[in-house]
């Protein structure tokens, strides 16, 4: 960016403001902020607050320059929800200039960056007869399918043990369940495949209720390891938001 005393970096993430969210927030921000010293750093979130509405409050205060980063793993229903909101704003107000980075799993391309950063941070403790499984979230329309479908078919290439499912869309957990089942497994590793460790890894992966998935492999007969921690809160997920910036 030309101009640093005009510019600024506007994150943005999901509504949830959970404790246990603001652990991945807070490790993005300080290493975007080691990234990029000279530029402020600003927040918003998809609810309840609006992007454009935070857009506005920063060009109300003399900004001309604005590098908006989404903090989502894929392009989905929320990701374009921002695209869309900055293409409006942008309509209305063309003297800004708003550059929007790419979540982490944006096309194939981002496949290998992605399975390098989270290979590192799987638990050391596991034995090679131990299990994964990958909770992401995706779209109700499966807006994602193919890209988390490619990432968990090259998870598999490289782990044969490495299970993903999805929340919602085609990448059912019984399907999953099935497939432990058949390679034998005893003992499996769950870890959120989303940038917080909020609700969904709280309730429906590691929860205590009769649909979350710990309670259902246990009546497998699968022991289950909850590993809480979001991919915002590992540096190398974090080090690919850095990349994904468009400074301008």
């Amino acid at each position: 960016m030309n101009d640093i005393s005009k510019s600024v970096i506007l994150l943005i993430a999901h509504g949830g403001a959970a404790e246990s969210a603001w652990r991945s927030y807070r490790n993005i921000e300080r290493m975007v902020k080691d990234a990029f010293p000279l530029l402020p750093v600003r927040w918003a979130f998809t609810a309840p607050d609006t992007v454009s509405g935070a857009i506005q409050s920063i060009q109300a205060k003399g900004v001309s320059r604005i590098a908006v980063l989404p903090l989502f793993v894929a392009a989905g229903r929320e990701y374009h929800s921002v695209l869309n909101s900055v293409e409006s704003f942008k309509l209305q107000n063309n003297a800004m200039k708003i550059s929007v980075g790419r979540p982490l799993l944006d096309s194939a391309n981002d496949l290998d960056r992605f399975i390098e950063a989270l290979i590192n941070v799987l638990p050391l403790e596991r034995t090679k007869d131990e299990a994964i499984v990958l909770m992401g979230h995706n779209d109700s329309g499966g807006s994602n399918d193919r890209i988390f479908s490619a990432l968990a078919s090259a998870l598999k290439e490289r782990d044969r043990l490495i299970f993903t499912a999805t929340l919602k869309g085609t990448l059912d957990f019984d399907s999953v369940r099935r497939d432990m089942m058949a390679c034998g497994v005893k003992k499996a590793y769950l870890m959120p495949l989303m940038i917080a460790a909020g609700a969904h890894a709280l309730k429906d992966l590691a929860g205590d209720g009769e649909t979350a998935w710990r309670v259902r492999l246990e009546r497998d007969g699968i022991k289950c390891v909850p590993v809480l921690k979001g991919l915002g809160e590992y540096d190398g997920f974090a080090a690919i938001f850095c990349e994904n910036l468009i400074v301008q």
